[in-house]
């Protein structure tokens, strides 16, 4: 499970961002607690400002995430509850997946273009690395860019010449197509999502549709989205197996079935065989899993299982 990073409020993000290095830190400890001044240090070194942290701690407490008996002054350590873990969690799942990543530098990088060519600024990769963009604190790396770049040219919603090892347009211009998607406040996901979803079948035969027709034409393309989502998802929870702290028999009984899932999606993929796949990788990560990130894989598993045809 992921968070749309792009729907949150500045003060959510920072808190989300908060939380995690508190969330950290705290494991690191020998109990649940985080020392303020190594927050405050890892706030710094990540560019998070500090002047709002007594009022973000304030409303992880009401939300039951932290707990601290003084005030900010006098405030040495934080102590960490299971809700802030969860949140924790779920920040560390969302900035290190590919497919959230992927999904949020598409949008970010375009609107950045979109803003830059406006005001007259470069706006190429690199301009766009200098600028630091980051998914909770995890910052992208040229390569991302370069991929989100020629993902929004082939798609449309930008122009411009790329050169042999880079890509994207080194000297990107913003498409129709893009500024739309700007302007009107949408997201190229949402678009590529929508793309699937075309026909093309022909019909014979006495059909009670079209005006009582006998015979017409219809167009239907199915594309096997469940193919594409089991090969993101395998490659999310081997992304997420650091955090699962397994033993390792464990890791490596549970990097073997993904193997073996991304071996089921190859080819002439099998849904029955994939169901099979999936079930002993969901198995081993109620089994063998700790803490609240294999039950948010877990949970993902069986969403993918529910998709797969019959």
């Amino acid at each position: 499970m992921t968070i749309d990073i792009l729907s949150l409020s500045a003060t959510e993000e920072r808190q989300l961002r908060l939380i995690h290095i508190i969330g950290e830190l705290a494991r690191k400890s020998v109990s649940t607690q985080a020392s303020m001044d190594l927050v405050m240090e890892e706030m710094k070194k990540s560019g998070l400002a500090t002047t709002a942290l007594s009022s973000d701690l304030d409303d992880m407490k009401v939300r039951g995430e932290v707990e601290f008996f003084d005030t900010l002054g006098d405030l040495d350590e934080v102590i960490v509850l299971q809700p802030g873990f969860d949140r924790a969690d779920l920040a560390e799942s969302t900035r290190t997946s590919v497919v959230a990543r992927k999904r949020l530098l598409r949008d970010a990088y375009l609107r950045w273009m979109y803003s830059g060519i406006d005001l007259g600024t470069p706006v190429g990769p690199e301009a766009y690395l200098a600028s630091a963009p980051s998914i909770l604190g995890h910052e992208y790396s040229l390569q991302e860019i370069q991929l989100a770049g020629a993902w929004l040219k082939e798609n449309g919603y930008i122009s411009g010449q790329s050169a042999w090892g880079h890509p994207a347009p080194i000297r990107p211009q913003m498409t129709p197509r893009g500024e739309a998607i700007v302007e009107q406040n949408r997201s190229v996901n949402d678009e590529e999502a929508a793309a699937l979803n075309t026909f093309n079948t022909v019909i014979h035969g006495n059909a009670n549709v079209a005006n009582a027709s006998n015979h017409f034409s219809q167009s239907q393309t199915i594309h096997q989205t469940w193919v594409d989502d089991g090969r993101k998802l395998a490659q999310a929870i081997a992304e997420a197996l650091p955090g699962l702290q397994l033993s390792p028999d464990a890791n490596e009984a549970l990097m073997s079935s993904l193997d073996e899932a991304e071996k089921a999606l190859e080819g002439t993929p099998d849904p029955s065989r994939a169901r099979r796949v999936f079930n002993k990788v969901n198995e081993l990560l109620l089994s063998v899993g700790v803490g609240v990130l294999a039950g948010v894989l877990s949970d993902q598993v069986k969403i993918f299982l529910q998709q797969l045809p019959t």
